[in-house]
């Protein structure tokens, strides 16, 4: 009977987000992870989080994708292109917004002029075949804030309400775009997981939420 129940259908794995053979050395560019802190109404972005999270995920998303076994370009060395040559950075906001990356900013202005192969010219000059964009956000809240919430909350209403302890979180999209192309080739949302500002626990969190990223088969 329990062998009737548990067959009714064999599990098939979702397909791989991409060829692996297509692509052989990633970028991760510059993540933008918005951190909030507070309680509503008092919620905003915390912007020293933001870019401390966003600089983590950049780290931990490349660590992944060597764990994969492709080639990745280090984010200090990426970053540092883009800082040193502006018209790397026109390029990458470029790709980006034609990604739909940050979306929440809006489209661009009308008198933004678009760079002529922009994802040609970063495939050159940071050697890449496929770039992935990393945005998403999440809440931090620490043990006093939720204690002061709490008191906050018990003296307006007098007692009668207690406040329930908000928990931390991060989730992240990425978005895999063929630089030559200009074309997004796959995008995955990670779903929440734990906030952590670790390294290690970062990676193993996004390495178990991208399963469905190709292992790349090295040539012998």
């Amino acid at each position: 009977m329990l062998f009737t129940t548990a067959c009714g259908g064999m599990f098939e794995p979702p397909p791989p987000l991409f060829d692996s053979g297509r692509y052989n050395t990633i970028v991760v560019l510059p993540a933008r992870v918005v951190i909030n802190t507070g309680s509503p109404p008092f919620m905003a972005e915390n912007s020293e989080l933001t870019g401390k999270i966003s600089g983590l995920a950049q780290e931990a998303v490349s660590t992944v994708m060597v764990v994969k076994g492709y080639d990745v370009m280090a984010p200090l060395d990426v970053n540092d292109k883009l800082r040193d040559d502006r018209s790397l950075e026109d390029a990458f906001m470029d790709v980006a917004m034609k990604s739909g990356f940050m979306s929440e900013m809006g489209p661009p202005p009308d008198d933004y002029e678009v760079p002529e192969g922009s994802g040609r010219k970063l495939a050159e000059a940071l050697g890449a075949d496929m770039i992935v964009l990393v945005q998403g956000n999440g809440e931090f809240h620490s043990f006093s804030e939720n204690l002061v919430q709490g008191i906050f909350t018990n003296i307006i209403s007098d007692g009668k309400k207690k406040a329930q302890s908000r928990p931390s979180f991060l989730k992240m999209e990425l978005i895999f775009v063929d630089p030559i192309g200009e074309r997004v080739e796959a995008r995955m949302w990670t779903g929440g997981f734990s906030y952590t500002d670790k390294i290690i626990p970062m990676s193993r969190y996004l390495e178990h939420r991208m399963s469905r990223v190709p292992v790349r088969n090295r040539p012998r």
